[in-house]
């Protein structure tokens, strides 16, 4: 009997918790799932890759170093990229002159709420095409090794199943299935893109 399958909230609670308990291959595991979607999107904000490491790696570290009371009330992947942008704006803020302590908390509540915005809604486009790229780049790499070639071969470079089926020693049908086969995979992996279309 197989055991059954934890839901990603179930998963990202597991590893929250043993990350409470100072597990430290849990706390690699988590940094190993979301740095670069988490670099990517600070990328984004920032224009500038080694901030956008820095904050990466504050927030990591900030993580662990508080991981005995640390516990997202939100999803694990919502809580980080939530995070991740409160830093970013927070950085963009501190390089406008406007953020100076002279400042009324009203006019700081107002520029704070136009920078967000404004970055939103520049950004929004950006981040999540970024995304969609990182996403299909990471389920192209997951694809079985022959099916992968095959699609790659087919979609990226053009070549024309008969001449694949030739090159590789196979069948025209074996070449046609393993397509198939990659695009229903893709379609698997990439639906909550499609379903948010």
């Amino acid at each position: 009997m197989k055991p059954e399958k934890l839901s990603i909230r179930q998963d990202e609670d597991r590893i929250i918790n043993r990350i409470n308990d100072g597990d430290r291959d849990a706390f690699k595991e988590m940094v190993h799932l979301y740095t670069r979607r988490l670099y990517f999107y600070a990328w984004q904000y920032l224009g500038d890759r080694h901030m956008a490491e820095d904050i990466v790696q504050d927030l990591f570290l900030e993580i662990w170093n508080k991981r005995k009371t640390w516990h997202p009330n939100e999803t694990l992947q919502g809580y980080l990229l939530k995070s991740i942008k409160n830093r970013c704006l927070r950085y963009i803020q501190k390089q406008r002159p406007m953020t100076s302590s002279s400042m009324s908390s009203y006019a700081r509540e107002q520029f704070e709420d136009t920078v967000a915005t404004t970055v939103d809604v520049q950004s929004k486009s950006r981040i999540e095409n970024a995304l969609l790229q990182q996403d299909i780049m990471d389920a192209l790499q997951a694809l079985p090794e022959r099916c992968g070639l095959i699609f790659r071969m087919h979609r990226f470079e053009g070549i024309s199943q008969k001449k694949i089926a030739k090159e590789l020693n196979i069948s025209v049908k074996t070449v046609g299935n393993q397509i198939q086969r990659a695009v229903s995979i893709l379609s698997e992996k990439l639906k909550h893109h499609l379903e948010n279309e």
